[in-house]
């Protein structure tokens, strides 16, 4: 039965057709991953670049405490080096008081 089996798979989806199905089914989530990766980077980028022009000559130290969350955590939002949660994001937009799109750039 196990040979049957295989038999009809192979019928069914010659190597070449198996191989290109696979082939193009992981083609596409390389496509997706990329996608995704690239808007996240845009993202980030964005909301850095509105979180500094918000912060301005204030110190980084003193807003974070002033919202509540660890210095080193604002750091890396103003580098681009961590991304936000939208706990976050809604005390940062809060302190601010600005709305979540503008904090992220969708002006």
């Amino acid at each position: 039965a196990v040979i049957a089996a295989i038999f009809s798979f192979v019928i069914l989806f010659p190597p070449k057709v198996y191989i290109n199905i696979i082939y193009h089914q992981t083609v596409k989530c390389q496509e997706a991953d990329t996608n995704r990766w690239y808007s996240q980077i845009m993202y980030k980028e964005r909301f850095a670049k509105e979180l500094k022009e918000y912060i301005g000559d204030r110190s980084i130290n003193q807003v974070a405490k002033d919202i509540g969350i660890p210095t080193q955590t604002l750091h890396r939002y103003v580098n681009c080096q961590r991304e936000i949660g939208l706990e976050n994001l809604v005390k940062i937009a809060d302190y601010f008081d600005t709305s979540l799109d503008d904090i992220v750039g969708r002006k």
